[in-house]
């Protein structure tokens, strides 16, 4: 086989023209699918550990909250006014923002909302692709530029060396700035890789500061996700399970023959898409022409490995593989309740729940890659990933017998509860300690 493509290949550099190929030549597998699948591996681990190192950084919030509160009282005490109201005040305030930093609560309706506004979007983005592909623009660089920074961040507060900062400076209005070299450089750095990326987005080489944006992007969102049920997963992961195989099996017979989402991945429902099994007989040798459309940037994107694929007629415009971030968000959601539950029930040293559901994660996706090899057409990644994260994850807690406390929650609502008294104790303590003062 190696034998007669390269045959075909030096026919073709000589100027032989019409030369096909056929399955046999052409190898399924591309080593850019094995790249996909430890970048999304590695991102999920990443953006759960993140997610549990901003929980525990909230779980200290009442220190903080102790000073706020002693500053507070300073300054009504210097007025000679009675306070008590407005501390009171004050401390619901923080409650209610202590509670919602720690964990996000979701209702029903706030689901139904989540997917009405995917869809529409997904929807618009297929008739109207050419308009809102730059809206969408936008918001990715806004939110890469952002992500990349608190990214850095992270790296930036972790050396004392770049904590530096320069004197403080006087500036009009009784205002003051403390500028800190290092995060002034990485606030430039994080706009221009996404000023560079929209400008040179068509050249070839681009795939590389598109993926430091997406991995940021989803890196950064999986760090906020703190749901405080796994009810509340569940359903998400069911919802848009179904709501993955209708718009990737079910839409291409309302459309063309291929499906909305792919489609959408590809230029919107006048672009071509490799959904359906392809014609390999008519596979021609070519030169691949400069791409210049405009596509969704919202997916990590590896170049073929493989050359026979570059070479090939049906690649010529667009020789990558891709996963889109959506296949990493979602399952983010079990991923980083677990790693969160364990800490409520203080599974720090071996969080079971967290690997269980990486190990579920790694397994689904290469499932997917799977499907992908044998079937000859675009997988929606969910259908493998949804299920096999919530076996694993009651498989876990019915062998654990956790099974209830895991489905609601109630460890984690007893540790932030247990935070919020600590805060309130710890704000009556400082009013204290100030009035004796």
């Amino acid at each position: 086989m190696a034998d007669e493509f390269a045959k075909k290949v030096s026919l073709f550099l000589e100027g032989e023209t019409n030369l096909t190929v056929s399955q046999s030549d052409l190898s399924r597998f591309d080593g850019s699918l094995l790249v996909i699948w430890v970048i999304a591996s590695l991102t999920i681990i990443f953006g759960g550990i993140w997610t549990r190192h901003e929980f525990n950084i909230k779980l200290e919030k009442p220190k903080s909250y102790g000073q706020a509160n002693q500053n507070f009282t300073e300054e009504n005490n210097d007025n000679q006014i009675n306070s008590s109201n407005l501390i009171e005040r004050e401390e619901n305030k923080n409650d209610d923002d202590h509670k919602h930093s720690l964990t996000i609560s979701v209702g029903y309706w706030s689901i139904l909302v989540l997917l009405v506004f995917v869809v529409g979007m997904l929807l618009m983005l297929y008739y109207f692709f050419d308009y809102m592909i730059y809206v969408i623009y936008v918001i990715f660089c806004l939110g890469a530029a952002s992500s990349i920074y608190r990214i850095g961040c992270l790296v930036i507060d972790s050396f004392e060396i770049l904590k530096y900062q320069l004197p403080t400076l006087n500036l009009p209005f009784n205002k003051k700035l403390n500028l800190q070299p290092a995060k002034a450089i990485l606030c430039l750095i994080s706009i221009s890789i996404c000023i560079l990326w929209f400008i040179f987005r068509h050249k070839e080489w681009s795939w590389t500061l598109q993926n430091v944006m997406a991995l940021s992007l989803a890196s950064n969102a999986l760090s906020f996700y703190r749901l405080s049920k796994y009810k509340t997963v569940t359903i998400i992961l069911v919802v848009f399970f179904l709501y993955d195989i209708f718009m990737v099996f079910i839409t291409p017979t309302f459309t063309k023959g291929t499906s909305i989402m792919e489609a959408v991945a590809f230029g919107g429902k006048d672009a071509t898409s490799s959904s359906g099994s392809q014609d390999w007989s008519n596979l021609q040798f070519g030169n691949r022409t400069a791409d210049t459309s405009n596509r969704l940037p919202v997916v990590i994107i590896i170049p073929h490995i493989n050359y026979e694929r570059r070479l090939c007629s049906y690649y010529y415009d667009f020789s990558f593989s891709l996963l889109g971030l959506g296949d990493i968000l979602v399952p983010g959601l079990s991923v980083n309740y677990a790693i969160i539950f364990d800490r409520a029930i203080g599974n720090c040293r071996f969080p079971k729940y967290f690997i269980v559901n990486v190990i579920g994660y790694i397994i689904g996706l290469l499932l997917a890659f799977i499907g992908l090899l044998f079937m000859n057409t675009a997988q929606p990644a969910l259908l493998y990933l949804c299920p096999i994260l919530l076996i694993f994850s009651f498989i876990t807690a019915i062998l654990s017998r956790e099974t209830k406390i895991f489905w609601s929650g109630e460890p984690i609502n007893t540790l932030i509860s247990q935070a919020e008294i600590h805060m309130i104790t710890s704000g009556q303590q400082t009013d204290e300690e100030s009035a004796q003062g």
